[in-house]
């Protein structure tokens, strides 16, 4: 883990008009800069950014924060690792409670460049990989790489001195007792891929051998904190922007595939790391909220890796399909042979999770046979069950005309549906809240004397934010925003506005009462506000 200590010097070394012109066109308002938002279409730029502050907020659609926050956001990062990706912005080196961390990831990363460098001196490699159509341009792009043999292998690890153990952890290295020289590269004779995180960084490798017969065609490194391909989606980290942008995620089943689909301008494509797709990938696929294409070859293989990867997000209602290749092709063959608008054809009409799992369900069974179509009716009924109680509805008919059974033989169990909360735009709010607020926010000494005379019952729109003001919560959006606010302060006006603040309140309280006595005492308070311009004696406690 990062210490904390090495966070906050990092945070005392941001600039956040250093990082966020990193990303965005910024235009100078006054003391404060502007850009049209990257997190909701607008015309209008209304997202705001305060140097001296070091904080943004959208007046469009609420979003506010510091720099971390901003990297978060827009590069869909977790907190580490946006903090990882701020600092090496600024060139600047982060400390964490154990050192491996980052003497794994420099490791690799020298690992990398010698794999490269290494297929670039290898002809036949090279041949092979613009035989299956990646010319250089894609081998620089992607970092592509050859493990040439032992005794190149081990002179770079000598010359750079490269720990053995970190070698042996992330799998770079093998040990074999058996041999004259224990430590052979694990990859030896393979094409080398790396594998990066989100954010860029490499934590992994992938080797394909193009020896015929060998044991294993892929080779992946193996699991360790770094690297479990599990979470891990091969050319993630060169997608990214292009799967936030179409809103669509497209799932190879292989390295090249990806790589070529990327050759044909299909530049929201990824790759799993020879693995099924799994629960684990969720939180990923998640990020920016993207449809989902799943994009398998045509053999059976593939057929049955779309089935269980359909039969896992159907449940959760994601949007999106299956694209199953015809004649048992691949994305790479297709694009290798010139077919790239059959390719984005396929792509613009998958066919859906529900629809899919249904289907290859109904598939597996001979429905001419009674009792063979009552299993696939069990077997349907219980994949329905999985859906929410609206797609069992929608899918009971569907289901029922691919057994060619009666609807009524179809019972989806209903479920009460989940409320989702409704969350009602952010409002531009009461000037005057917003401007007593701004004076607090600025002034704690205010704020302190402000409690001597007033609760959260006498704000209406914002008591959410003078409750977190009154917490030191600077952080809350509503906040964000109004220290963004071009409302000017004036010295000493405070007072007067607070005093219209209260008066305002009391008048409003006092044509919903038909309390006697609190009428009196409301038109006692309101006369000696409008009539007493001494400060001790013009405020009182609501």
């Amino acid at each position: 883990m990062i210490t904390s200590a090495s966070i906050e010097n990092l945070k005392n070394r941001i600039d956040i008009l250093e990082i966020i012109s990193h990303y965005l066109e910024l235009k100078r308002v006054g003391s404060n800069y502007a850009t049209t938002c990257p997190f909701h279409n607008e015309k209008s730029p209304s997202f705001m950014i305060s140097p001296s502050k070091g904080i943004f907020h959208c007046y469009g659609c609420g979003i506010g924060g510091d720099s971390i926050k901003f990297v978060m956001e827009y590069e869909k990062l977790g907190f580490v690792e946006a903090i990882e990706k701020i600092a090496d912005m600024l060139d600047f080196r982060l400390e964490y409670d154990s050192k491996e961390r980052v003497e794994r990831t420099d490791t690799l990363e020298k690992i990398a460049a010698f794999y490269h460098t290494s297929l670039l001196d290898s002809a036949p490699m090279l041949a092979y990989l613009h035989k299956r159509g990646i010319d250089d341009r894609l081998i620089a792009q992607w970092n592509l790489g050859f493990c040439p043999s032992h005794a190149r292998h081990q002179a770079f690890i000598n010359a750079q001195n490269l720990p053995t153990d970190e070698l042996l952890k992330n799998g770079i290295i093998g040990k074999n007792e058996q041999y004259n020289q224990p430590f052979y590269p694990r990859f030896g004779e393979r094409i080398m891929f790396p594998i990066y995180s989100a954010n860029g960084k490499v934590v992994g490798f992938g080797g394909r051998s193009i020896k015929e017969g060998a044991m294993a065609k892929y080779l992946n490194s193996p699991q360790n904190p770094l690297f479990n391909k599990s979470r891990l989606l091969y050319g993630y980290h060169l997608a990214k922007q292009a799967i936030f942008a179409s809103r669509q995620i497209i799932i190879t089943e292989g390295y090249i595939d990806t790589i070529m689909l990327h050759k044909a301008g299909i530049n929201n494509a990824v790759a799993t790391l020879g693995t099924a797709l799994t629960k684990e990938h969720i939180p990923l696929l998640n990020k920016g909220e993207p449809e989902i294409i799943l994009s398998y070859d045509g053999d059976k293989a593939g057929i049955n890796a779309a089935f269980r990867a359909s039969s896992m997000l159907a449940p959760l209602s994601k949007k999106g399909g299956v694209v199953i290749f015809p004649d048992g092709a691949d994305p790479a063959d297709m694009i290798l042979a010139g077919r790239e608008q059959e390719v984005k054809k396929l792509f613009a009409s998958p066919t859906p999770f529900i629809e899919f799992g249904l289907t290859m369900i109904a598939s597996k069974h001979n429905l001419a046979n009674p009792l063979s179509k009552e299993d696939a009716l069990k077997e349907i009924k219980a994949f329905l069950h999985t859906l929410s109680p609206l797609m069992q509805e929608e899918y009971a008919q569907f289901s029922a005309d691919l057994l060619q059974v009666p609807l009524q033989f179809l019972h989806p169990k209903a479920k009460a549906p989940k409320p989702k909360p409704i969350q009602a735009p952010e409002s531009s709010g009461d000037k005057l809240e917003r401007l007593i607020l701004r004076y607090m926010l600025e002034d704690e000494a205010l704020l302190n004397q402000a409690l001597l005379y007033i609760d959260r019952s006498i704000f209406t729109e914002y008591q959410a934010a003078f409750d977190a003001l009154c917490v030191n919560d600077p952080s809350h959006p509503q906040l964000l925003g109004i220290a963004l606010d071009p409302l000017p302060l004036c010295e000493g006006g405070f007072e007067a506005e607070l005093r219209i603040f209260i008066l305002r309140f009391l008048e409003s309280k006092l044509k919903q009462t038909k309390d006697l006595a609190q009428i009196s005492q409301l038109r006692a308070k309101i006369l000696s506000l409008k009539t007493t311009k001494s400060t001790e004696r013009k405020l009182q406690p609501i």
